[in-house]
């Protein structure tokens, strides 16, 4: 029965698989008609409207949808993606001839039973009708996808049915009307009739649904209805090839076709009814003889039932009775003559058993088909059964009137059931929690199961997971695994049972397996493989390292030095190594399988041992173990004997013994290990005797040597020690401790500081001061900390040395050094003075001849007076000389590092000297070899200073010929330039022997040169000095009476810039003139008051004097100056004083008012005076008009050309800082220059913090290693307080002079200075900022 239905089933696909392909090919040859212009194919009739495109490519997609549909239930990912795309497409085309006909400007009635084609926008439009039937699918396909909502989709299928149904009568009659009613514009006829056919295939595509289940089923309504449905369509078709073949050939008149109609309507009904009533008859005849063949087999039925449990019931529906057979009766534990109702089953029931019972027996009634359930009931004694219920419905008249089935007592059954679930499910867990990897696989070698960790495998190892059904050598088909596996699961398959072990590579790594393979065998055929696999990847791998240790322990064995023996228990030996052999002589061969011991050790000494042992232990040891007991015991087993060599002599060695264990615990041999302690023995008795050498050394030592423990007991102390020990502490050492004078507390607490240094592992040297018979002895003692084995600090050893001597010594040198800067102070006052006098009246003279020759001066005058100013500027010379000299040999000179321009500093001094090269007539010739950097950084002033030195002398000893000046660049590597000078002439040459003294100060090569000359004698030993102090060297080459060379190397920085403006460039600073400018002179010497006015009124100034600081004063207060020209040294009250007072004026006008210094004195503590009182500029009389100008410029900021990088240097000379060469560093880079300071904040808080901590210990190391360590930052800044004050504190350190008011001084003075530094950095971080953010803001704005 399950069959039939199952055939008619498929016969209702295989038509809804007919209307997909008829669906397809249809559109198709439509699609090709209207490329190819094949009317026939577009249109079956000529002059009717033809299957518009997309209504083909709608048709064909949904020929594609049904032909899914009707392949094997679930649908897979990919097919309901393809039938998702399908709706879409379809989806498209609604749409957009929706909107084609919202555009149109066509009416209903223009092209309603016409011939004519719609059209929109040049395109071919579906007609009304067929966007309707596509809307229904739209709507229907994802509901039957979804297996959902079947009534809902049936309705829609049976509108598009209808719709094509409807569209085909209105074609066959022309019912205009009708047309109208449904606004069915032209339709082609193959259009319609493919929306027919393909919702009748839609609708059977699912013969399980709704009422086509009815349909579908061999019930007797669903055969019937298979019978009548036919009919009822082909008496349609029937009438519409009459009615078109009437029209076609125009034969029969309107009426007799409806009359011939009619009559075949009434025949071919008539015609079904009779068909269906035989069929009827047929079934009728067959149901009487199976009711009489069922009779003939009751019997044989309840012999079954007995046996099988099994029993039968009826139930009469219109009598409402049960009947129940024997073994029903059984079953239910009642007796035979029990009197039971309808009722009795459903008081039985347990859950919802009876409400099962009840809607089976119900839906059969209603539905003809049988049912067949498993429930549970209680018997008549309670005890609970399973029972399998089957019954179905028997007929009456065509009416259900019996339901008859039989009763099973499956409750053993199902026991069993629940057993094999059980064992089942414990074996899946077993499988699932195993380590092996389990599947198996078909005779087709097609995926059947597996447990989840070869899924992971799998999955891991191909990066995919295997279905059911997939064949397992379909991914080895190109690997060299292919031909193996199918070799292995084809000796499986025929039923063999083996393993093999195979390795495998995945992802670059190879891996080891052990495989089992089963066959699975059901009836005597072999079905398929399941197969068992242990990784032995890991297992392989420590095999391999077993064999690896093996050899790597052979190895071990045979070159390790000491001698390994292993014997079993019996002492037989079984390993006896290389070094064995080396020790003792022996091969290995002649001691494998032998007493070793008996051969090698002395007799004595196994006595010996066995009664040591026995004493220890406390048992009888045997002779035989008395090597061994110990081992055997488990207790440690190492001593020292004596072995015996093949040749007969004895060497010492030291046995270490243990015992073997197996994994039981059981002994199964010694292993000894023996070493040779002949040369150890050897080597301890050279040490014992030079410890012993070494000991009586220091004993004669007589400095204290001693060391101790980190328990501050004594280890090992000297004479010495001993001696200084009593003479300083009054401690005797070789006195008894009860009766031995002890330390003080203070002496404790001061060598166990030192000691607890040492045990840190700290090495150093303290110093210290001691008081021996009332005179002071000074001892350096060396702790240096004692190392163990395990670099673990375990004492510490001390080195005392007197050094009373040598603090005495530097006593000495601290009183003549203080002496030779009391000297060096008095020769710089002399010079400061002796430099005062003499540039005041040369102030006069020099500014007087200036001012003579800047008026309209007599040619006969003129020349007197350029003489004038060649003798007193000559003069100015010389005191320079003596000045840079001193300031050289007092090594307080500075050297500038500012961008400048070499050439233009070249051009200047070449055109200083043509007047001079003029006079003599001489030529002065300038040679610039190749190009060279020309923007460097540097001293101008000092290069300018050496190259006029030896120019100045090459003219000066040269009476003809030509002074050559030469620069050329050697090499220009990053930052750096090496520019070479050379200076040659045609003079009178130097002697060879002459030639090392020209360079010593007051030196010519002979007297009558310097009688003929002249000169001190300075100016070569300066530029000697100048070079060296500039990391340079000055060579000469000379020949008598035809000239000399001089010549030098000096690397300068490049300056990155692109050009520098020069303030000693006249041209930058046009007509001078001080227009409306209000300058204050505080001077007390006439001859310079009237040289200052003189030039001051000539550049339109307006000029105060002042005679002294006290008037100056009083001036500023009560006139605004923009600038005042202050001297130094006045009566009454001298410079420093008035601009001290000045300055301490409250409000902007005093802080502000530029201040330029004008001194006699050219020394460089004075220049720092100058600027630390406050004042803005200094200038040495006598000065130069034009620089004099130009610093009264530049403080009054008239003048914008001068470059930003020297003012900003020349401000920064009154700061507490020196930037100036910060800046050179950090190239004028703002964020460079703010990140340095930041640093140097910390590094001066740094500084001030670890001067007062050592000070206040007295740790001149500590104060050499901070003064060390910051020395590169305060040269940088030129913190001369700072450097003076870490002089200051070694000084005091050095001389063991303690005044603490001195220390808190020099303290206090350091702390103080540092504040003032870190202002003054955060001062200038301050206004970095601000230029950051304004360029950050110009930036922006651009």
């Amino acid at each position: 029965m399950e069959s039939n239905s199952t055939n008619s089933k498929i016969q209702f696909i295989n038509f809804a698989r007919f209307a997909a392909i008829t669906s397809i090919i249809v559109s198709t040859l439509a699609i090709i008609g209207w490329y190819a212009k094949i009317t026939i194919l577009s249109s079956v009739i000529a002059d009717y409207a033809p299957m518009k495109p997309t209504t083909a490519i709608s048709l064909a997609t949904l020929g594609v949808i049904l032909l899914i549909l009707a392949t094997e239930q679930p649908y897979s990912i990919s097919k309901k993606t393809v039938v998702s795309g399908g709706l879409l497409v379809i989806a498209s085309i609604v749409i957009y001839n929706v909107i084609q006909y919202y555009k149109s400007t066509l009416y209903i009635e223009d092209y309603l039973l016409s011939s004519a084609t719609l059209q929109g926008s040049e395109v071919i439009l579906i007609s009304p009708a067929g966007l309707t039937c596509l809307m229904l699918f739209v709507c229907a396909v994802p509901m039957m996808l979804a297996r959902k909502f079947t009534g809902a989709v049936q309705t829609l299928l049976s509108m598009v049915i209808i719709i094509g149904s409807t569209r085909l009568l209105g074609f066959v009659f022309q019912f205009n009307s009708f047309l109208k009613l449904l606004y069915f514009a032209p339709m082609a006829l193959n259009t319609s009739i493919m929306y027919t056919f393909l919702g009748f295939g839609f609708l059977f595509v699912h013969p399980n649904h709704g009422f086509v289940r009815i349909l579908s089923s061999e019930l007797q309504g669903g055969k019937i209805a298979r019978r009548l449905v036919p009919n009822a369509v082909l008496i349609p078709i029937f009438l519409l090839l009459l009615r078109f073949a009437s029209n076609f050939y125009n034969f029969l008149p309107y009426g007799i076709s409806i009359i011939i109609i009619t009559i075949s309507v009434i025949i071919l009904s008539v015609a079904a009814i009779i068909m269906a009533a035989n069929r009827l008859n047929q079934i009728d005849l067959i149901r009487n003889q199976q009711e009489a063949g069922m009779k003939k087999s009751e019997d044989f039925l309840r012999i079954s039932q007995s046996i099988a449990h099994l029993g039968s019931w009826e139930y009469d529906l219109e009598q409402n009775k049960i009947l129940w057979s024997e073994e029903t009766y059984k079953i239910f534990e009642l007796s035979p003559d029990a009197n039971i109702d309808s009722y009795f089953p459903i008081k039985r029931n347990t859950g919802n058993s009876n409400e099962q019972l009840i809607n089976a027996s119900i839906e059969s009634i209603n539905t003809g088909l049988p049912f067949d359930i498993e429930l549970e009931y209680l018997t008549a004694k309670n005890h609970k059964i399973i029972i399998r219920i089957s019954g179905q419905p028997e007929y009456k008249k065509g009416k259900v009137y019996k339901l008859s089935g039989i009763i099973q007592d499956i409750t053993e059954k199902k026991r069993l059931e629940s057993k094999l679930k059980q064992k089942e499910a414990d074996l899946t867990t077993l499988l699932e929690n195993t380590d092996a990897l389990v599947w198996s696989v078909d005779r087709d070698y097609r995926f059947i199961t597996s447990n989840h960790k070869y899924l992971k495998h799998f999955e891991k190892t191909h990066q995919f997971t295997p279905l059911k059904g997939y064949n397992l050598l379909t991914h080895l088909s190109n690997s060299i695994y292919y031909h193996k596996w199918k070799d292995l699961y084809d000796k499986a398959l025929n039923g063999v049972y083996f393993s093999e072990e195979l390795a495998m590579e995945f992802n670059g790594q190879k891996q080891f397996f052990q495989y089992a393979f089963t066959p699975i065998i059901s009836n005597n055929e072999v079905e398929g493989v399941t197969i068992y696999g242990i990784e032995t990847t890991q297992q392989k791998i420590n095999e391999q390292r077993i064999d690896e240790m093996a050899q790597l322990q052979k190895a071990i064995l045979d070159n390790t030095g000491y001698a390994v023996i292993v014997t079993d228990e019996h002492h037989n030996t079984k390993i006896f190594n290389k070094s064995a052999e080396r020790i003792l002589g022996y091969r290995a061969e002649e001691m494998l399988d032998d007493q070793t011991c008996n051969r090698i050790t002395l007799p004595l000494e196994r006595i010996e041992l066995a009664e040591r042992f026995s004493r220890e232990l406390g048992i009888e040891v045997p002779l035989s173990e008395a090597f061994t007991i110990k081992a055997k015991l488990n207790m440690p087993c190492e001593f020292e004997c004596h072995f015996i060599h093949k040749n007969g002599h004895q060497l010492p060695v030291t046995l270490n013994i243990s015992a073997i264990h197996d994994n039981f615990g059981e002994l199964i041999g010694y292993i000894c290990f023996a070493n040779d302690i002949t040369e150890q023995r050897k080597i301890a008795q050279t040490i014992k005797q030079n410890e012993s050498n070494l000991m009586a050394l220091i004993e004669n030592i007589d400095e204290p040597i001693w060391s101790i423990n980190t328990t501050h007991k004594l280890i090992t102390a000297n004479n010495a020690f001993r001696k200084r020990l009593k003479e300083i502490y009054g401690v005797d050492m070789n006195q008894e401790k009860a009766y031995r004078s002890d330390f003080s507390v203070q002496d404790y607490e001061l060598w166990g500081t030192l000691y607890q240094r040492a045990f840190t592992g700290e090495r150093f040297t303290q110093q210290n001061e001691f008081n021996v018979e009332g005179k002071k002895v000074y001892y350096e003692t060396s702790f240096n900390p004692i190392y163990s084995e395990n670099h673990e600090v375990i004492g510490a050893a001390m080195f005392g040395k007197n050094i009373t001597h040598i603090k005495k010594f530097e006593q000495e040198l601290i009183e003549a050094k203080v002496k030779a800067e009391n000297a060096a102070a008095i020769k710089s006052q002399f010079l400061s003075t002796m430099s005062h006098e003499i540039r005041t009246p040369l102030n006069a003279v020099i500014g007087m001849t200036h001012l003579l020759l800047d008026e309209n001066t007599q040619d006969a005058q003129l020349e007197k007076l350029e003489t004038l100013r060649f003798s007193s500027e000559n003069l100015l010379t010389l005191i320079n000389d003596i000045l840079d000299y001193n300031k050289i040999e007092s090594t307080v000179i500075d050297f500038e590092n500012i961008p400048y321009n070499l050439e233009d500093l070249l051009d200047h001094i070449y055109n200083s000297f043509l007047y001079q090269s003029d006079l003599k007539g001489i030529r002065l010739e300038m040679e610039i070899v190749d190009a060279f950097h020309k923007l460097v950084i540097g001293d101008p002033a000092r290069l300018s200073q050496i190259l006029s030195n030896l120019i100045g002398n090459a003219i000066k000893f040269t009476e003809s010929g030509a002074v050559t000046i030469k620069v050329k660049q050697l090499q220009c590597d990053g930052d750096f330039a090496d520019l070479y000078f050379e200076i040659s002439d045609t003079g009178i040459g130097i002697p060879p022997d002459k030639l090392d003294i020209i360079f010593e100060h007051f030196t010519q090569a002979s007297s009558e040169t310097t009688r003929k000359f002249g000169g001190t004698g300075l100016g070569l030993a300066i530029t000697k000095r100048l070079l060296e102090l500039m990391n340079s060297s000055i060579q000469v080459k000379s020949e008598k009476d035809k000239g000399s060379t001089f010549n030098f190397t000096l690397r300068q920085k490049k300056y990155k810039g692109k050009s520098i403006s020069t303030i000693g460039n006249s041209d930058s600073v046009g007509k001078p003139s001080l227009q409306d400018v209000k300058i204050l002179v505080v001077e007390d010497n006439s001859t310079n008051r009237i040289v200052i006015e003189k030039f001051l009124l000539k550049w339109n100034a307006e000029v105060y004097f002042a005679n002294n600081g006290r008037q100056a004063i009083e001036m500023v207060q009560l006139h605004d100056f923009d600038i005042v020209l202050m001297d130094l040294l006045m009566p009454e009250m001298d410079g420093y004083q008035a601009t001290q007072n000045i300055r301490s004026f409250e409000g902007e006008k005093y802080s502000t008012l530029p201040i330029i210094a004008l001194s006699a004195a050219a020394l460089v503590e004075v220049r720092d005076r100058v600027y630390n009182v406050g004042m803005n500029a200094y200038l040495t009389k006598p000065f130069d008009p034009h620089d004099l100008y130009l610093t009264i410029v530049k403080c009054l900021n008239k003048n914008q050309t001068f470059s930003d990088i020297q003012i900003q240097q020349e401000t920064m000379n009154k700061e507490v800082v020196d930037f100036s060469k910060i800046l050179e560093i950090t190239e004028d880079n703002p964020d460079f220059l703010r990140e340095f300071l930041e640093i140097a904040i910390d590094s001066v808080n740094e500084l001030t913090g670890n001067y007062e901590t050592f000070l206040r210990r007295n740790d001149l190391n500590g104060i050499r290693e901070t003064n060390h360590k910051h020395t590169p930052l305060m040269e940088m800044m030129n913190m001369g307080p700072f450097k003076k004050g870490f002089e200051d504190a070694k000084t005091m350190l050095i001389s063991e002079i303690r005044d603490s008011q001195q220390m808190e001084s020099f303290i206090k003075k350091m702390k103080e200075y540092g504040v003032l530094v870190i202002n003054e950095m955060k001062k200038r971080l301050v206004e970095l900022n601000k230029q950051i953010n304004a360029n950050t803001e110009d930036t922006a704005d651009v």
